[in-house]
């Protein structure tokens, strides 16, 4: 399977960040594998951002559309979601530990 990325603004909310990797998991056939915070360096201005990193998926059922991102000091969605990955992204331009979940459309 082929991958891709996507680079999101990490001066945006935890929420902003999770519906815009969903919309790209739902539009392209794909499964996010990855996230991680990342310095883009444009005419010596610096830009915090979060780049997503995506796996195209032939089989519709190994994709968790419904995404959930919580830092990790909040509690588990309890709600059958499956953990994907932790990692660190910013938001609002604020280095912040975060779980993935995901889990299949009621």
């Amino acid at each position: 399977m082929s991958k891709f990325t996507r680079v999101y603004l990490g001066s945006v909310t935890l929420t902003d960040t999770e519906r815009a990797c969903e919309v790209i998991q739902r539009n392209s056939f794909a499964r996010i594998i990855s996230l991680k915070r990342a310095i883009l360096l444009k005419n010596n201005n610096e830009t915090n951002v979060n780049v997503a990193e995506f796996e195209e998926e032939d089989d519709l059922d190994n994709i968790l559309n419904e995404l959930t991102f919580i830092e990790t000091t909040a509690p588990n969605p309890g709600d059958g979601s499956t953990l994907i990955f932790n990692c660190e992204i910013y938001i609002n331009d604020v280095t912040k530990t975060v779980k993935v979940f995901g889990k299949k459309p009621a």
